[in-house]
């Protein structure tokens, strides 16, 4: 984004309020001196204006020739008209332009920031905010004509006044503004619900009181009443506090100099550590509570004390979104995301992972920071712990540890910024999956791990391609991931028709879909499959996707002996997560054999993994049930063995039930 920062009169971006005869009085004092100059810069914008308005209106007409002279004859008024309004806005915008220029470095014209202004009650300018609506009032009282108060308080008095509390201070001050000053249809009552910044000239001291309605009748500056102290120390009148007066010049939003917003790419978690020494309120929250207020209805009955028709909220110092944050607003929200924060202005905004959307617009509007991420890599450490610690971790597959080391390699040099893309094939249950879990725990964060054999539904083109921003996608779990390993578990039962979403990451590492665009940079992106050949999974992928893989992983069955092994380390890896009590109750050998024949039946590690966990549980919960029946002895609901066993109850023990019943 552009740095605007030192061009003058660019940190406002919305003018509400511009007095052009204050402004042009200004520029003419502002010449004093240089009468011959002034006049002569004021001669050519002239010219150049009459010339730019001509063009213009000759533009707008150029079609007339050609429906004939009768209609070109009759168009000359509204040419007229046409020109006059055209040149009455440019000379208006020249005039603001020129005022831009010449007041950026004048310190006669204070610019007052973060005020929250306020109409006090009983004052003119509280009436002026309800006469608008008094046309469509019934008018009851023949005197009075309520339709037309507003027009006679319009001629009645030229400037109206506002009361500006300053921000953490008790000092205020009174803004003075020409109803006919403001632009784009704002009037009194919006100043009271924006933060602005005012341009504003000094031109005196009043009391506040000398605001109300009474006092505007009174030619009298009204007199603050003598305190008891006052009395006794023998002060004989008192002023009150004087609140400085500004004519305001120009009133306008200033959001892209006084909002601060940082855009975060990553995980939440690094999200949370990024934001943990501020103290943040939630966009959400903040935006439902602005919701909620503006369906609150206020009653005024007798005479009650009223209030102004809305006050500012403070301002919030540090408002943040997180990624989950966006699927609770409306798509017509994030298309106007800007317009969502105005109001707000908060002084800080931190967003985590927002849509492309939100980023392109806030980019286009403010000055955003932008913080990403840095995802843990492989590193010559990383091929040294691999090489050291895989056959201790994976049994059966020693040749996939050099192909493996070979294939991340290139991932060590410090220019790569593009992933390494890997296919690991052959039959279900022998390391694959187990494999990526073993890299991604030497660097480090949750395994992201996506099985694309669950997507069969309509719904996998969203996830892919992108949908709502209410759905899930992959872009967006890219984007959240805290891991440098990206497993996609059974990549070929993805629809062939999804495979080219897919080039562009596989290729550069980018993935983009209609809310999200991700860099991956230098990640390990590991896909599985159960074909037992490159040849089948060239068929099934197709060579355009196919050849897009660095290299291709073969995984064999895994032998008896190999299996023997691995049921070794599942029982003891189970029975280390066993309680002391349990393990008390457990005979390891008497385990070992119970499995043995297991070995002899499936090659799958992940289902031997299973029966191994139902072993154990099966001779624990046994244990269970015959501590339960010895305690419970000689009770009618002692629990039945059998049902948690292949053999008929022990005889024996039926009959010393009966005994003891």
């Amino acid at each position: 984004m552009t740095d605007t920062s030192d061009q003058p009169g660019t940190d406002l971006i919305k003018i509400v309020y511009f007095d052009e005869q204050s402004a042009s009085d200004y520029l003419d004092i502002s010449a004093g001196g240089k009468e011959v100059t002034s006049a002569e810069h004021i001669r050519n914008r002239t010219n150049e204006t009459h010339a730019k308005v001509d063009a213009a209106v000759s533009a707008k007409f150029s079609w007339l020739p050609f429906i004939g002279a009768s209609a070109s004859a009759g168009a000359g008024a509204e040419a007229s008209r046409e020109a006059q309004s055209i040149l009455s806005k440019t000379l208006s915008n020249t005039i603001l332009t020129d005022y831009l220029e010449q007041v950026d470095q004048d310190p006669r014209i204070e610019r007052l920031r973060d005020l929250s202004v306020s109409a006090a009650s009983d004052t003119m300018a509280f009436v002026k905010m309800y006469t608008p609506y008094m046309i469509a009032a019934k008018d009851d009282d023949p005197t009075v004509e309520l339709a037309r108060l507003d027009e006679a308080l319009t001629n009645a008095k030229g400037y109206y006044e506002l009361i500006a509390q300053h921000p953490g201070e008790e000092r205020k001050s009174v803004l003075r503004f020409n109803l006919r000053a403001f632009r784009n249809n704002y009037g009194l009552t919006d100043l009271i619900r924006m933060r602005l910044t005012y341009h504003g000239i000094f031109v005196g001291q009043t009391l506040e009181s000398s605001l109300t309605l009474s006092s505007e009748l009174s030619a009298a500056l009204p007199q603050a009443s003598l305190s008891a102290v006052d009395l006794v120390d023998g002060v004989t009148s008192a002023t009150g506090v004087l609140l400085d007066v500004y004519d305001v010049v120009l009133a306008g939003s200033n959001m892209a100099a006084d909002i601060e917003i940082t855009l975060y790419f990553g995980p939440v978690k690094w999200f949370h550590q990024k934001t943990a020494h501020l103290t943040t309120e939630s966009l959400l929250d903040i935006v439902m509570a602005r919701d909620d207020s503006t369906r609150v209805l206020t009653v005024v009955q007798g005479d009650q004390s009223q209030s102004a028709p809305g006050t500012a909220p403070d301002r919030p110092e540090n408002v943040v979104a997180e990624s989950s944050d966006y699927a609770s607003l409306n798509e017509h929200v994030i298309s106007n995301f800007a317009g969502l924060v105005r109001p707000i202005q908060p002084k800080h905004l931190h967003l985590h992972n927002p849509p492309a959307q939100i980023q392109a617009q806030l980019s286009r509007i403010f000055p955003v920071l932008t913080e990403r991420y840095v995802y843990p890599t492989v590193t010559a450490s990383t091929l040294a712990s691999i090489s050291k610690d895989f056959a201790e971790r994976l049994v059966g597959q020693a040749h996939v540890r050099a192909e493996l080391l070979a294939a991340l390699y290139p991932l060590t040099a410090k220019e790569r910024s593009t992933p390494i893309v890997l296919m690991l094939y052959g039959p279900s249950g022998v390391g694959k999956t187990e494999t990526a879990h073993f890299v991604n725990g030497l660097l480090g964060g949750e395994l992201m791990r996506k099985q694309f054999s669950m997507f069969h539904s309509e719904k996998f083109a969203s996830y892919v391609f992108g949908g709502a921003h209410t759905e899930a996608s992959f872009a967006h779990d890219l984007l959240d991931r805290e891991s440098g390993v990206i497993l996609i578990d059974e990549f070929d039962k993805a629809n062939p028709a999804f495979h080219n979403a897919f080039y562009q990451l596989f290729d550069g590492g980018v993935f983009e879909d209609k809310n999200y665009k991700v860099e991956v940079g230098p990640a390990v992106i590991i896909c599985t499959s159960n074909y037992d050949s490159e040849a089948a999974i060239n068929t099934a992928l197709g060579e355009a996707l196919a050849s897009r893989f660095d290299a291709m992983i073969r995984f064999e069955h895994l032998s008896g002996e190999h299996l023997r092994i691995i049921l070794e380390r599942l029982v003891a890896s189970h029975f280390a997560t066993l309680t002391d009590d349990e393990q008390r109750q457990i005979d390891l050998n008497e385990v070992s054999q119970y499995l043995e024949p297991v070995t002899r039946a499936t090659g799958n590690i992940r289902r031997l993994g299973k029966t191994v966990e139902q072993v154990f549980s099966i001779l624990l919960v046994r244990k269970l049930l015959m501590d339960v029946l010895d305690s419970e002895s000689g009770h009618e609901n002692a629990p039945d063995l059998a049902a948690v066993s292949d053999k008929p109850a022990n005889d024996k023990s039926r009959e010393q039930r009966e005994e003891s019943e």
